[in-house]
């Protein structure tokens, strides 16, 4: 299953209570905003292009066959600021973040209100900031 965020893709590989597994596709200009996880730890592994990471305000950038691990509750950010497609795979530890995209996608497809979108992140542990 594919789900198609805009500038983000996320390809479901594996969807299990204690791991997920994404293939995620970040068009240039992606960026998922400055948010934190308080349940998973986030793994991402390059495969195409440059992502840069922003953790705890450092900056980071990962070329491919590099990896970044990102533990929860760490504030965090991830951007393609190159001009070519980055693809990288994503591990979640625990899994349950798979969930939170395939419920996001649905809320999208039915211009929900914010207050839907604000209940799905507390739910799945994440927190924005602006």
């Amino acid at each position: 299953m594919t789900i198609d965020l805009g500038k983000i893709q996320l390809r479901i590989m594996l969807s299990e209570p204690d791991l997920g597994l994404m293939e995620i596709v970040l068009h240039p200009g992606a960026d998922s905003g400055l948010h934190r996880h308080t349940q998973e730890r986030e793994t991402f592994y390059v495969l195409d292009g440059t992502l840069t990471f922003t953790l705890e305000g450092q900056t980071m950038e990962v070329s491919p066959g590099g990896s970044l691990s990102i533990p929860a509750h760490t504030l965090h950010r991830f951007q393609n600021n190159g001009l070519e497609t980055a693809r990288a795979v994503l591990i979640l530890n625990p899994g349950g973040l798979v969930n939170f995209f395939i419920k996001l996608r649905t809320l999208l497809d039915q211009q929900a209100p914010s207050e839907a979108f604000a209940r799905l992140n507390a739910d799945h542990g994440l927190e924005f900031e602006r």
